[in-house]
């Protein structure tokens, strides 16, 4: 499990990489810029256990996050400058407030003008984002449980 803390800003990213699932959950909360976004997927993807094929979610409902066209452009043609983490995987967006649906679909609909490998889809809840990730629903309890973990307030 790792942690992003921005200094003066009450913004929250940490992640748990389950290699046995293929998977990262990630946990954000606070408002986030896309620098802010880059920043935590540049820690993440330092880490020893990450893989570019395991696939992502990405829980965002206690976090607001702004980002523009000009940044959706930023981030896929950083992607088609750095296939090494390009990879075909999915990312379920995990949201409960209509402006992080729109997050989502943004990305989606950029995704799809880009060719980008990764594929990402919006979900209301955890069942749903867990069997699009083609995760046993016998993992459900740990992965709440994961998420539980992850939301807990840095002391």
């Amino acid at each position: 499990m790792s942690q992003y803390n921005e200094a003066n800003q009450i913004m929250i990213f940490k992640y748990q990489i389950l290699s046995d699932l293929n998977l990262i959950v990630e946990y954000f909360k606070g408002e986030f810029e896309y620098k802010d976004m880059f920043d935590c997927k540049k820690i993440e993807i330092m880490d020893n256990n990450w893989r570019d094929h395991y696939h992502i979610l990405a829980d965002i409902r206690k976090a607001k996050i702004t980002l523009t066209n000009h940044d959706l452009v930023n981030l896929h043609q950083y992607l088609e400058n750095h296939q090494e983490i390009n990879a075909k995987r999915k990312s379920a967006i995990l949201t409960e407030l209509p402006h992080q649906v729109v997050y989502g679909t943004l990305l989606i609909g950029h995704n799809d003008i880009q060719h980008s490998l990764i594929q990402p889809e919006v979900f209301s809840t955890l069942k749903a984002a867990l069997s699009w990730l083609d995760i046993d629903k016998n993992e459900n309890e740990r992965i709440t449980n994961i998420l539980s973990l992850l939301s807990k307030e840095i002391d």
